[in-house]
């Protein structure tokens, strides 16, 4: 679908959009927040984010045609791993410092949700396919310069995360409903993809030192 990952000139006045997906501006919004929030993070719940996507890409169709939407799909690696290790309790600490992380980074364009066990979602309003990029990388180095400490005397846990992300233009949304579920997908794939591609290459270059 050539509609996605495209270049566009960024668009400065975003007042109208960041009103409509405002909760603190649009009465709409304010009224679900009560249901809105995920016990675990505090950030939003996967409902109300799908809600409050469709409402931007349904504005951006009807209003910003030249606008960008783009959804960034983020994983917590090895979350697994951490469960096992340090235990169930001590993986919550650890999402609760990501999805803060993550919040402290939005601005009033850009919505983050805790989707379930170690996925999240950031929505963006505008810009490029590199400034996207370049975004999803400052989130990258925050957390991985972040650490929790869920014992005394114990090492703190430390984590990083990965992320895939796809983006549209706003007069190639046919309908909301059908373009976030492609944009879903695609980001969805992308952190698989590239999950799935470093842990070969890890397990090659593991396979490579034992024959050494």
């Amino acid at each position: 679908r050539g509609a996605y990952h495209v270049f566009v000139k960024d668009v400065d006045d975003l007042d109208d959009l960041e009103r409509v997906a405002n909760p603190e501006t649009n009465p709409l919004w304010g009224v679900l927040y009560n249901s809105a929030e995920d016990d675990l993070t505090g950030l939003y719940n996967f409902r109300y984010f799908q809600k409050m996507a469709l409402e931007v890409l349904e504005t951006v169709r009807t209003r910003n045609p030249d606008e960008t939407v783009t959804l960034l799909s983020i994983d917590a690696d090895h979350f697994k791993t951490i469960n096992d290790t340090h235990g169930h309790l001590a993986g919550d600490e650890v999402l609760r410092k990501i999805g803060n992380i993550l919040k402290s980074h939005m601005r009033l364009s850009e919505f983050v949700c805790h989707k379930s066990g170690d996925e999240f979602l950031v929505l963006r309003i505008g810009g490029n396919w590199k400034g996207a990029q370049r975004f999803a990388s400052r989130l990258q180095q925050a957390v991985a310069e972040s650490e929790v400490v869920y014992r005394k005397g114990e090492p703190p846990i430390r984590f990083t995360i990965s992320y895939g992300g796809a983006q549209l233009i706003g007069k190639k949304i046919t309908t909301a409903e059908e373009s976030l579920r492609t944009l879903l997908h695609l980001a969805d794939k992308g952190v698989h993809g590239l999950i799935e591609r470093r842990d070969k290459e890890r397990g090659a270059q593991v396979h490579a030192r034992r024959a050494e």
